[in-house]
């Protein structure tokens, strides 16, 4: 709460994120751990002026375009608090990179969408029932975006599938690189831009 009061929402994802999922699966933890960078700053990141159409251009115009500020943790939590729970704390950094490379906008269909990517490709039990509560709530929340948010899913489940496991990617050695150019790196697929 106190962090949410000094507007660290970076620190306050962090905490929430590692008190409230779940263990992580093996494969992801692992994949995670491997990095040598797992809670990159991606705000400083968006914060540098990147060529036009690269990964790094496309999350701040994506950022921009949607009114996000990218979120930040402090030296302290990424220290002391991100261990606890590394993949969680990886996800809340790599959230919104996720839909600038699977191309799902912010809505409740691409919201839907980026969740049901997550749990197919299996990190932890806690993003496959936030998945499963979102499949069931959406429609219910918005009933005139039923359908887009039945096509979003399978879209992402697909994804999913033809995709290498995006947790245990470095993104942040891809920023400079052509958004297009990464995604073909990564497995993803030709897809629309949010």
């Amino acid at each position: 709460m106190a962090a949410m009061r000094e507007g660290r929402l970076g620190d306050a994802a962090v905490y929430k994120a590692t008190a409230l999922t779940a263990a992580p699966y093996p494969e992801a933890l692992i994949a995670v751990t491997a990095l040598a960078e797992p809670l990159p700053d991606f705000a400083e990141l968006a914060s540098t002026s990147m060529p036009d159409g690269s990964l790094g251009h496309s999350y701040a115009a994506f950022l921009s375009r949607h009114r996000i500020a990218p979120l930040t943790i402090s030296a302290p939590v990424r220290q002391q608090i991100a261990p606890l729970n590394l993949v969680a704390a990886r996800y809340v950094v790599v959230h919104d990179v996720f839909h600038v490379l699977l191309g799902f906008d912010i809505s409740r269909a691409g919201e839907l969408a980026v969740w049901s990517f997550v749990a197919e490709q299996r990190y932890c039990r806690s993003y496959e029932q936030a998945a499963a509560c979102a499949r069931v709530l959406y429609p219910l929340a918005e009933p005139s975006a039923r359908i887009e948010l039945k096509r979003q899913r399978a879209r992402a489940i697909e994804l999913a599938h033809e995709s290498t496991c995006l947790i245990g990617k470095p993104l942040e050695r891809y920023w400079s690189q052509p958004l297009a150019e990464v995604r073909r790196e990564l497995g993803i697929r030709s897809t629309c831009d949010a």
